[in-house]
């Protein structure tokens, strides 16, 4: 490869020697199209020549008498033509098959499932290019399920490394692989398969609660019934409301266990009075009376009720549940009658006997004497027996001097 202009022949100075070496010089420049770093000088506009610009590049080049212009490129290492603004795509292989992933191959339409349909696979867990899929047959190795046209799209990492995330229908899943193997698919929630409560007592299997759910981050949920009461929460329920300990408007706490099984906790609006109850094998039990710390408001406040409201004669027509007084007359055999009129249904009473001789106490039918026996002379004995809604007479024979009836203290 060489540059070479002939200089001027002159006959009548120039031998024929010179003439052949200058003749084999310039031949030589001809067949490599005048190839060099630069044009050579002395040329003429029209002049063709080739600039060599590094081992990979060369520009085919016209002279236009001011400057040189690029007509053409190349690549001698490789003989591929370099076309300008082309860039090194125009020179890339395309991909063979819509699934090829061969370092810098072409991609085309539809490669991947990317601006055309998706590609059809029949195993997701060997899909190693990132891409839209579908699975055109049931069983498809991989899937979330047996069904098939699952749609997944598969985001590739490494060769240990992706994701999936599958469409059904309205259904959609995901699963990611880590360290070569592949995790389960999870159900992903949305609006078609996750269903909201209708309202704050609805307690249908799988609904996604609501604020004030059962009462939870809300108001109470009104009971007609507590039998009724069939979910765990917070209730409400009034006087009128049936099968609650006491004619008291208040709140119940209900924890289910089952079908069969639950506790209830009620507390009074009016006095904060406290009762529980259990139900086993679908039959509710009675309720019971809370202690609170300080004493029992049930005790003390029903007493007071009681007082008041109810009625108490003895057979010396004294009333024994004055505090504690007693009367000659009650010396001996004596008794005493109560009723339970203007007591409000479940409310207890309770009455103190504090005796300092033997005696023999009859009860009419419902209320029972604490011990199993009864007690010998004891100077400071009390003894303390309770009735529910219920009148009647109680006897006591043997009656002492100095005994007393009264209210627990």
């Amino acid at each position: 490869m060489s540059q070479y202009q002939l200089p001027n022949i002159d006959p009548d100075v120039n031998t024929g020697t010179q003439l052949s070496q200058w003749l084999n010089l310039w031949a030589n420049a001809l067949e490599t199209t005048q190839i060099g770093p630069t044009r050579p000088v002395g040329v003429s506009a029209g002049f063709l020549w080739i600039e060599d610009v590094s081992p990979t590049l060369w520009n085919m080049k016209v002279f236009d008498g001011v400057q040189d212009i690029t007509i053409a490129s190349m690549n001698p290492s490789t003989g591929q033509p370099i076309v300008g603004g082309l860039g090194t795509a125009a020179y890339a292989d395309l991909m063979e098959t819509l699934f090829d992933a061969t370092p810098g191959a072409v991609m085309t339409t539809g490669a991947f499932g990317l601006a055309g349909n998706a590609l059809n696979t029949t195993n997701y867990d060997t899909l190693s290019a990132s891409g839209f899929y579908y699975n055109a047959a049931a069983s498809t190795s991989g899937a979330p399920s047996a069904a098939a046209n699952f749609r997944v799209f598969h985001h590739n990492i490494s060769a240990n490394e992706a994701s999936q995330i599958a469409v059904l229908g309205l259904l959609s899943y995901s699963r990611s692989k880590a360290a070569g193997t592949w995790g389960a698919w999870v159900t992903n929630w949305n609006s078609s398969n996750l269903v909201k409560q209708t309202s704050s007592s609805d307690g249908a299997v799988g609904r996604a609660l609501l604020t004030g759910a059962f009462g939870i981050g809300g108001s109470v949920i009104a009971s007609a019934d507590a039998n009724a009461i069939g979910f765990g929460g917070l209730y409400g329920v009034t006087a009128g409301t049936a099968n609650i300990p006491v004619g008291q408007a208040g709140a119940i706490i209900s924890c289910v266990s089952g079908t069969s099984a639950a506790t209830q906790l009620y507390v009074a609006d009016v006095d904060s009075a406290m009762y529980v109850r259990s139900k086993a094998a679908n039959v509710w039990g009675a309720w019971k009376t809370v202690s609170l710390s300080g004493g029992n408001p049930q005790v003390n406040n029903t007493l007071d009720k009681w007082i008041n409201k109810g009625s108490v004669t003895g057979s010396a027509a004294v009333n024994p549940l004055d505090g504690g007084a007693q009367s000659a007359a009650m010396i001996g055999d004596t008794s005493f009658t109560f009723t339970t009129a203007g007591i409000p249904s479940g409310y207890s009473c309770v009455m103190t006997l504090q005796l300092y001789g033997g005696f023999v106490p009859t009860f009419p039918a419902g209320i029972s004497w604490p011990d199993a026996t009864v007690p010998a002379y004891d100077t400071a004995a009390t003894y303390t027996f309770e009735f529910v809604n219920k009148s009647g007479t109680v006897s006591v024979s043997g009656f002492q001097s100095g005994n007393k009836m009264g209210v627990p203290a």
